[in-house]
């Protein structure tokens, strides 16, 4: 299978039928290189299936892990934030993963990072989802991600699965499963 990656601020087209947006909070700069999104990067990369030529996973992340990279007086956050939401509205797919913590103590392996954007973008997409047949949304997170009770009760309520993990840093096979099944 064949992976296309748009990271942010990417002008590049999104394609209606295999395109996947990797929603949840972000590590700090200097550490997204090694963060959850590029974990699901090589996996991806790794699935030979026959049912999927290609996806397209959109990245709301600079390539090189470090926001001055893609921050100018000509792309500025407010940019950054229209691109996501633009680019979430245009996906075939919007997968939550959302290790939410609020310390590091807690968050073991992932950024202590509540997220407050991604909880905002969750219910927004949750409600875009509902509606819009189109869409698919899909969500996991680690077993003992901090203040998602309301996300999980919501989920349950429209029939959307919540996909943990075996062990608790490890993103479950079911949330890569899910996504396949979503683009096939």
């Amino acid at each position: 299978m064949t992976i296309e990656t748009l990271f942010a601020g990417s002008d590049q087209k999104i394609n209606a039928h295999n395109s996947v947006f990797l929603a949840g909070p972000s590590p700090k700069d200097g550490e997204m290189l090694n963060g959850w999104r590029r974990q699901l990067i090589k996996r991806f990369e790794s699935i030979e299936d026959e049912q999927i030529n290609s996806m397209q996973l959109i990245i709301p992340q600079p390539k090189t892990g470090y926001w001055d990279d893609v921050m100018t007086e000509h792309y500025t956050e407010k940019d950054q934030t229209l691109w996501e939401h633009d680019k979430m509205l245009e996906s075939k797919v919007v997968a939550f993963w959302l290790p939410t913590f609020w310390t590091s103590e807690k968050a073991g392996s992932y950024p202590a990072n509540i997220g407050p954007s991604s909880r905002f973008e969750f219910g927004f997409f949750l409600s875009n989802a509902i509606q819009n047949k189109n869409q698919k949304i899909i969500v996991g997170s680690p077993h003992r991600a901090e203040s998602l009770n309301w996300a999980k009760i919501l989920c349950e309520k429209y029939g959307i699965s919540w996909h943990y993990p075996d062990t608790d840093d490890a993103i479950p096979n079911s949330f890569y499963t899910a996504i396949v099944n979503a683009v096939k």
